[in-house]
C-alpha cells in the first residue's frame, strides 16, 4: 500500500508544473481525497480544505509531516494528519487558528482536556458532519521542517466500526 501511495505521489509531483490544483469544494466531503499538492509550499497557505471534513479550510502556511489511515481496535477506521505550522510559534497560537478554521464551518469547540506530556486536545463538533480531535503539542522535537514552530494533530473517524453480532 505505501508503494502505491509512493508511486501516486511520485506521479502528481511530475505533473504538478503542469495542472492546477482542484477548486475548493470539489471533493466528496464524507470520503476526502489525500492533501492536495501546491507547487509551490513556500508562498501563502496551502489548501489544506481538499482533506478536511465540514467544509473546514484550514488557510495556514503549514508542512503536512503526517497523513494516514488507522484502524481502531473496535473496527473503526481513523484518519490522522499531522501538520507543522510555520507560522503559529505557540500552542496557542496554533490552537487560534484552527479553533478560527473550525468555528468558521460551523463546528463548536468543546473545553480543551490535559493529555500527557504538556499535549491537550480540543474535540470540535458540528451536526452530520465528522467530530474532528486537535492535539496541540507543547515542543516541536525533531521536525520535518526545519522552518515549522509548532505541531497540531487532526483526528476523525472515516468509517464506523461493524457491528457485533449478539450471540444468542
Amino acid at each position: 500500500m505505501r508503494f502505491l501511495f509512493a508511486v501516486v505521489l511520485m506521479s502528481m509531483l511530475a505533473a504538478c508544473s503542469e495542472r492546477q490544483a482542484e477548486p475548493p469544494g470539489s471533493q466528496d466531503a464524507t470520503n476526502p481525497a489525500p492533501a492536495a499538492i501546491d507547487c509551490q509550499p513556500c508562498e501563502g497557505a496551502l489548501p489544506w480544505h481538499a482533506s478536511l471534513p465540514g467544509g473546514v479550510r484550514l488557510d495556514v502556511q503549514a508542512h503536512l509531516s503526517s497523513d494516514e489511515f488507522y484502524e481502531t481496535k473496535a473496527g473503526a477506521t481513523r484518519r490522522r494528519l499531522v501538520f507543522e505550522f510555520l507560522e503559529a510559534a505557540t500552542p496557542a497560537q496554533a490552537e487560534s487558528l484552527v479553533t478560527a478554521a473550525f468555528v468558521a464551518a460551523g463546528y463548536a469547540a468543546d473545553a480543551p482536556e490535559q493529555g500527557k506530556n504538556g499535549r491537550y486536545s480540543i474535540v470540535y463538533r458540528k451536526t452530520k458532519a465528522a467530530n474532528v480531535t486537535a492535539t496541540y503539542y507543547p515542543e516541536l522535537n525533531k521536525p520535518a521542517n526545519p522552518e515549522a514552530k509548532s505541531r497540531v494533530m487532526l483526528t476523525w473517524q472515516t468509517k464506523r466500526a461493524p457491528k457485533v453480532a449478539e450471540a444468542g
